[in-house]
């Protein structure tokens, strides 16, 4: 390995190495910078052969970072982090670095967003949206998280626990009414949704111990988001885990039906996640009192006790 110094910086590798090491995925990372995967593999390629060393864990579901490079990524991000907020500060412009899940966005997020926007038209949105469960902070002002409970150095606001239940098209319901509830169970395919690091069943199984429920959850299909179980399941293709507070208006509407009668909470919600250094910013402050307030009433309106 030759001496690395600025002049041989491989920079455009360098962003690639931070986008896949945050998303934990060459997808997702390659996503985020809206390139293509192969991409962002050849730059990590580089990366690694310049530094003589492997910067990540191919596992089933993602990436992990190696020790090198969790040391590597805490200097990328830092360095980066600190070149956007000085031109910020030349320019004079604000900008807010936010991550969102994707099914959280498409189904709630939008519109708070574009309220937010029309009330400080001054201040510009870097959006991110990745898969997983929790999210380092590296190079975020904040992030809504998909998470079970954690101590860290971030500042966590719980938005609201999730609460599951089974839903599916209504005709499915309608079908299998005199057959009952474990013929429909046992026939229609299961829709999972993939979760970083975790066996790709873990909600259906949490939910059936939940409740007592006996059920093969280890057969079915498996989905990167929520939005395309829900898709598939609004299709008529099969049964999904929905968040009873994030779709309360397809089971309203009547685009979902649910046959079991009650919900169950499997331990997991979504935060407002915030960089400590971050909330010294006025309106990092004003953008997280916002959020706060408004799904406090969103959950207070849609999350029953049970669903009948």
């Amino acid at each position: 390995m030759g001496l690395i110094t600025r002049t041989n910086l491989p920079l455009n590798a360098l962003r690639a190495f931070e986008a896949v090491a945050r998303a934990k995925s060459f997808r997702a990372g390659a996503q985020a910078l809206s390139v293509t995967q192969s991409a962002v593999s050849r730059h990590i390629a580089v990366l690694e052969a310049q530094v003589s060393v492997k910067l990540f864990l191919r596992r089933p579901n993602g990436v992990d970072v190696t020790q090198e490079g969790a040391q590597l990524l805490e200097a990328v991000s830092r360095g980066l982090g600190a070149i956007e907020q000085a031109m910020h500060q030349i320019t004079g412009s604000k900008q807010l670095r936010i991550h969102i899940p994707p099914a959280f966005l498409h189904s709630l997020a939008m519109p708070f967003l574009r309220e937010f926007r029309e009330a400080n038209p001054d201040v510009s949105v870097d959006l991110s949206s990745t898969i997983g469960t929790g999210i380092r902070m590296d190079g975020l002002d904040l992030a809504i998280v998909f998470d079970r409970p954690r101590v860290g150095e971030s500042i966590r606001d719980l938005l609201w626990e999730i609460q599951l239940t089974p839903v599916c098209k209504p005709e499915l319901v309608s079908k299998y009414r005199d057959a009952g509830l474990s013929a429909l169970m046992a026939s229609e395919d299961l829709l999972h949704v993939r979760i970083a690091d975790e066996p790709a069943n873990l909600l259906w199984a949490r939910y059936a111990a939940e409740i007592g429920y006996q059920l093969d959850h280890s057969r079915g299909v498996i989905f990167e988001t929520m939005t395309l179980a829900i898709d598939y399941a609004i299709a008529g293709m099969g049964v999904a885990l929905a968040d009873v507070t994030m779709y309360a208006d397809r089971l309203k509407s009547g685009d979902l039906a649910t046959p079991f009668p009650s919900g169950a909470k499997v331990g997991y919600g979504y935060y407002l996640q915030i960089n400590p250094e971050a909330m010294k910013e006025t309106i990092v402050r004003r953008f997280r009192a916002s959020l706060i307030d408004r799904f406090s009433a969103f959950v207070s309106q849609t999350q029953p006790s049970s669903i009948g």
